[in-house]
């Protein structure tokens, strides 16, 4: 036959053709294997346990909705390293309806639990049963290994079992590397109502009736009522605010009905507009001061 002959060359370019079309889906089916798989076939998934352990977790939790019905509240915290706080959202669930207050500021000591999550994302309030479903995928997800490992994964329940923390951390990654979320408390109902606000003074928090607290407007010595300073003694001795700043009062963390739980009182930073509040603990300017509100 003649090697010029188009009856020559076309079935070897069809055969040529079909092996690299072969070729490149062995090579894409191996890299989806691979993003899904451990090098080492011998070690154990990091996702096998926290999935478990989540399965068990949403059983409590439909059994113990069985008994007292689908009305009830909970708080999310979310405390990013680079900040000097956090924030808290609190949310109402009554069936399907889902309320989200404003989220409040938590403190720097707010933020300490072990099992805290760090990211940079809002949350979005929703019913347990989807924060339940948004775990799994979120556990579910596929990974790929880098020579730091997997990405590692937080599952814990509170003493009913019920979904506390649930977050996934890329192993290589520096800032608020988690996604997920934290309740830091929830209940039946309609929240609790709250107590007498503490006081927050040079990131110190006093208890309402609590006395010799320090006045951060002079070296007088008050007592904490109801998240004010009362009773303050008489010495003359101003301190005067920083540059940028001016004394005032801002709520450090709310209660589970959106009342202040804790006022901070002292120097904060002074503002013409929204815009001026740079700090996500202190996000409102009010009357010329940066605050965060509750509500």
């Amino acid at each position: 036959m003649d090697p010029h002959s188009k009856h020559f060359w076309l079935p070897a370019l069809v055969v040529a053709l079909a092996l690299s079309a072969c070729d490149h889906a062995k090579s894409a089916s191996a890299a989806d294997a691979a993003a899904n798989t451990l090098p080492d076939a011998a070690a154990p998934d990091p996702r096998t346990g926290p999935l478990a352990k989540l399965e068990e977790s949403k059983l409590a939790w439909e059994a113990l909705k069985a008994k007292q019905g689908d009305t009830y509240w909970y708080q999310e915290q979310n405390c990013p390293p680079s900040s000097t706080g956090g924030t808290a959202t609190q949310v109402q669930v009554q069936g399907s309806v889902v309320q989200s207050a404003l989220p409040s500021s938590l403190t720097r000591a707010q933020c300490d639990a072990p099992d805290a999550v760090s990211r940079y994302e809002d949350f979005v309030g929703k019913t347990l049963d989807a924060l339940y479903v948004q775990c799994h995928d979120l556990l579910s997800r596929p990974f790929a290994m880098t020579d730091a490992g997997p990405d590692t994964f937080v599952l814990t329940t509170d003493a009913q079992g019920v979904l506390k923390t649930c977050s996934r951390t890329a192993t290589q990654c520096q800032g608020a590397c988690d996604e997920g979320f934290h309740l830091a408390g929830w209940g039946f109902g309609m929240p609790p109502a709250a107590g007498p606000a503490a006081c927050e003074v040079g990131g110190q928090v006093y208890p309402s009736g609590t006395a010799n607290v320090p006045d951060p407007r002079s070296c007088n010595k008050c007592s904490c009522v109801d998240g004010a300073l009362s009773g303050c003694t008489k010495i003359s001795c101003p301190v005067v605010c920083p540059g940028g700043t001016t004394y005032g009062t801002s709520c450090s963390s709310c209660g589970p009905t959106d009342a202040c739980a804790t006022v901070r009182l002292g120097c904060l930073p002074a503002c013409g507009v929204d815009a001026d509040c740079t700090d996500v603990t202190l996000h409102s300017c009010q009357a010329g001061v940066c605050r965060s509100l509750c509500g």
